[in-house]
């Protein structure tokens, strides 16, 4: 199994599963890629502010982030956000949850069980997939209707989204983070604009149900 505290590995994986299966999604959703940037830069905004892609959406200029979970992950309905690295003691201990600068998060779980960029291979699926919007997600933040508790999983309380926070999330092959976690239905429920497009979550949002698009992405 590869090391996926290592960032290079991560950055593989992703890099792996946005070729082969999230440009689909993309095309679908008419999001054309900004190449216009070169390596050094797309590096440090991956790095620093958590940006995977730049991309064109009805020509405005938006950002993506993604995260890609192997099917290890496919009975869980939530989202997991790596909140801390514990063993970290400068600014480098807070991590996904306080990057959350793009416009947009893509977050996907594949039919492989395997973390290996060399071997996702082309005709790989999505078991799982939820685009969310961030824009409206940090307004709700921000207004603390959402936050993160101290249980494990997610849950609302008086029309407010509580995350879990957990430290033993073994199914993301990362034993030093600690997480945010998230109920895609939850989500749903707390603001119905969270969720641009979902596939196998079960909310009103899985428009790929049914479709040629849902058996090729």
């Amino acid at each position: 199994m590869v090391d996926f505290d290592n960032y290079d590995n991560r950055r593989m994986f992703s890099d792996a599963v946005h070729v082969n299966i999230a440009d689909k999604v993309y095309q679908y959703l008419g999001w054309l890629i900004d190449d216009s940037r070169d390596d050094d830069y797309h590096e440090k905004a991956d790095l620093i502010d958590g940006i995977d892609y730049y991309v064109l959406v009805n020509g405005h200029h938006r950002t993506v982030q993604e995260r890609f979970r192997t099917s290890k992950n496919c009975n869980y309905n939530d989202i997991t956000l790596r909140y801390q690295y514990p063993e970290n003691k400068d600014d480098r201990s807070k991590s996904e949850w306080f990057k959350l600068t793009a416009d947009y998060f893509m977050y996907g779980v594949i039919n492989q069980n395997t973390n290996d960029s060399r071997k996702i291979k082309p005709s790989a699926k999505f078991l799982k997939l939820v685009v969310i919007d961030l824009r409206v997600f940090s307004r709700l933040v921000d207004n603390e209707k959402i936050i993160v508790g101290s249980e494990k999983f997610s849950k609302i309380i008086d029309g407010k989204l509580v995350g879990g926070l957990n430290s033993n999330v073994s199914r993301v092959h990362d034993n030093r983070s600690i997480f945010a976690v998230f109920d895609v239905k939850h989500l749903y429920q707390t603001n119905e604009d969270l969720i641009i497009v979902e596939k196998g979550y079960n909310t009103p949002k899985d428009i790929f149900q049914n479709t040629d698009q849902y058996r090729k992405i």
